[in-house]
């Protein structure tokens, strides 16, 4: 039987030192299509997040991309696979912060092997506020400027899955409402599947799509 188009997750397990952060979790998301998952901390978002980016392998269950099991791959079929089509906005930014904004964000490109396009890179630059940012090294950055940076380096490479994780959570009401907007504008330019993982609830009114609780204690 062939596998279903879109993010297909399939019973994950994942436990550490005993205990059980997922249980049981299934999930599918056609594609083009728009995903919250909402939780306290605690709750597994993150490590459920990793898992479906090809992070960090679950102790039971299945991730599946199209046709592509993803933890049917080697680790470095799985890195190519996740350069080629996922995109990620990790709460942690992991900017390279000795490089200027335009540096970081031309390493999603190189990365992988994709070839640039610097007209596309310009006027993300210039939603996100960032232009005039550039040239300025990423360790200078305000944190609110470091996570649009890290937006940025996200959707650039136009991926057919964008992950994020805790999008808004430096961000004011103005600024939240600002990137959940450019995240869903670039999701549906691109066609791009988006899946966000917060436990901000200021972004259930911009998610049009799935919402899925996750249980946990804060």
């Amino acid at each position: 039987m062939a596998r279903k188009l879109g993010l297909e997750v399939q019973k994950l397990h994942f436990a550490i030192g005993g205990k059980m952060i997922l249980q049981e979790f299934s999930l599918e998301i056609p594609p083009g299509e728009a995903c919250l998952i909402l939780g306290p901390s605690g709750s597994g978002k993150t490590t459920l997040l990793s898992i479906m980016a090809g992070l960090q392998r679950p102790d039971q269950g299945m991730v599946c991309y199209d046709s592509t099991t993803l933890y049917d791959l080697s680790e470095s079929e799985r890195d190519q696979f996740r350069g080629q089509h996922i995109g990620i906005l990790f709460q942690t930014f992991h900017l390279i912060k000795p490089l200027t904004v335009r540096q970081n964000l031309q390493l999603a490109y190189s990365m992988p092997g994709k070839t640039s396009d610097t007209e596309y890179m310009e006027a993300v630059l210039q939603r996100l506020g960032l232009k005039d940012k550039e040239s300025q090294k990423a360790g200078s950055l305000s944190v609110g400027e470091a996570q649009r940076l890290a937006l940025a380096r996200a959707i650039v490479g136009k991926p057919k899955w964008l992950l994020c994780d805790e999008p808004t959570s430096s961000l004011d009401d103005h600024n939240a409402h600002e990137v959940m907007a450019l995240l869903q504008e670039e999701a549906q330019q691109a066609g791009t599947s988006l899946i966000v993982v917060t436990h901000d609830h200021r972004v259930r009114q911009h998610i049009k799509g799935h919402i899925v609780e996750l249980g946990g204690q804060s």
